[in-house]
Formats: C-alpha cells, structure tokens, sequence
C-alpha cells in the first residue's frame, strides 16, 4: 500500500480554501494507513488490531543499549531461511533475553490409539484426516502441506496406559516433515502396545 501525503500542507501563508483538495488528500491518506490492520475511525472499536501483517523477513535494529522497549518482529527461519518466523525480543536493559520465537508449534494432536482402523483425532491442529492405526502401538500420522518446511522437525509424544492398563513408553520416527510415525510400548521386554491416550506436538524454527 502506498499513500500520498503532502507534508508541507496546510501552509500557514494560504486561505484553508486553497489547501482543501490537498488537506482532504492528507486526511484519506491517514484514514487508508488506519485502514490496513487496524479498525478504522467509524468502527466500533476504532485504533484497535484486527491483524499484524510484516514486510517478509525484516529483521529490526536492536531495541538499544539501556533501552526498555521489547519488539514482535520476523526474521529468516532456521529450518528454512526463505520462511519468515515470528519473534520477540526484549530491551537490552536489565533484565533482558536474547531473541526467542513466539512459537515453534507446527501441529498438535490427541488420539486415543486403542481405537482400530482409521483414528479421527480428539484434538488437532495440522493434522492432514485421519491417523492411520499401522498395527499394534505403531500409528502413521500426516501433517498438512505447508505448516513445516526445510527438511528437519522435531516432535515431543508422550502416552498414557494399554487398554489393560500397562503403563507405556512411546517414540516417534520422522520419516518426512508432513508423516511421522508414533510407537507405544512396553520397553523391556518389549512389546508394541495400543495407548489409550497419545499427544504429539510438532516442533521447528
């Protein structure tokens, strides 16, 4: 968006009536910045956020030595650099943290894994139809094109108990970024069992 505002009107030598076109231009110029991202001035909730948008991959100064000011900002990912990621950065002043990304969540799931054939998820975010039950404690999971990228993720599962109660462990194997795999088990000796419950959080920055 590009807007056309004249800096140097009203001139205070000129009759308002000679600077209206230029003053009403300045005045939409003003109303079409608040138009982008914000509610504007006859909304019920003028000034305030609708969305943020970012120039891709800007990276801003630092907030300054001794500074307090703290800044949302994208920069290049690390899996992928040509994928902007969000981030937040704290004042330079004491206390202060380095950079850190407001979320590496990708994709978030809840199933319970006792269930045969085809398992819809009690819970899902980029989760791409139904987890496919492979056989006993083994489940195939695709993720939605696009919420990964780059060639490397990182997933956190955790699972509950068997069906009869056995308190399993679980693994998981990424064989792309868009299909992990997900075992439950009982480690020693081992055997592959259904969990009731299995959570898995997809991670990358």
């Amino acid at each position: 968006m590009t807007t056309d505002y004249n800096k140097t009107y009203p001139n205070p030598n000129d009759p308002p009536r000679n600077d209206v076109v230029t003053m009403q231009n300045n005045a939409l110029a003003i109303y079409n910045i608040w138009d982008k991202d914000h509610y504007t001035f006859d909304a019920a909730t003028p000034g305030r956020h609708q969305i943020v948008t970012f120039p891709d991959n800007v990276v801003p100064s630092d907030p300054g030595a001794g500074s307090a000011k703290s800044v949302i900002y994208t920069k290049p990912g690390v899996a992928e650099v040509a994928v902007s990621q969000a981030y937040f950065g704290n004042g330079t002043s004491l206390p202060s943290i380095a950079p850190i990304p407001l979320s590496a969540v990708r994709a978030f799931g809840v199933f319970n894994g006792t269930t045969a054939g085809a398992i819809t998820p009690d819970l899902q975010v980029n989760v791409s139809g139904n987890i496919t039950h492979v056989g006993a404690g083994s489940y195939l999971v695709n993720l939605v094109p696009g919420c990964t990228s780059g060639s490397k993720i990182g997933v956190i599962v955790s699972c509950g108990v068997s069906g009869s109660g056995t308190q399993l462990v679980c693994n998981y194997t990424a064989i792309s970024i868009t299909q992990i795999s997900i075992r439950t088990f009982v480690a020693s000796p081992f055997s592959l069992l259904d969990s009731a419950n299995v959570t898995f959080v997809v991670l990358q920055i």
